[in-house]
């Protein structure tokens, strides 16, 4: 009988450990996901103070006409007003998590008014896949 016992205890246990690590898990993802939407929504404001806080020090972007910049010529952008979005939707945002890291991935589809480097149209529509590593 105390066999039995013992046996349910540490699966009790195990199913316990299981489903609290499943819980912390998605709350993981939940919070990144809204990370990632605030985030999109900094970008259409030009809200430099949220984009300089949850940018790290290593980020470097790769333009869509393969340009790159680091984190403050990406910031300088926003605060000159070079660099102006008139909407950043997200979709298809997924979020995996391996121990103490995350990947998130997803699709952005960004407008930003025209320059004259753009291509004519009303607004040029930028749609891309994100990534993001936490």
């Amino acid at each position: 009988m105390k066999r039995k016992s013992s046996a349910f205890m540490v699966a009790t246990v195990f199913v316990l450990g299981t489903l609290l690590a499943s819980a912390r898990a998605q709350q993981v993802q939940e919070q990144l996901k809204k990370l990632e939407t605030e985030r999109a929504a900094a970008v259409v404001k030009g809200d430099v103070a949220t984009l300089e806080e949850q940018t790290s020090d290593d980020y470097v972007l790769i333009t869509m006409n393969g340009r790159m910049a680091d984190k403050s010529q990406m910031l300088n952008g926003f605060k000159s007003g070079q660099s102006k979005v008139t909407s950043n939707d997200l979709s298809d945002l997924k979020v995996r998590v391996y121990g103490d890291t995350a990947v998130v991935t997803g699709k952005a589809c960004a407008e930003r008014p025209c320059t004259a480097r753009s291509t004519g149209l009303a607004t040029d529509k930028i749609s891309s896949s994100l990534r993001s590593m936490t």
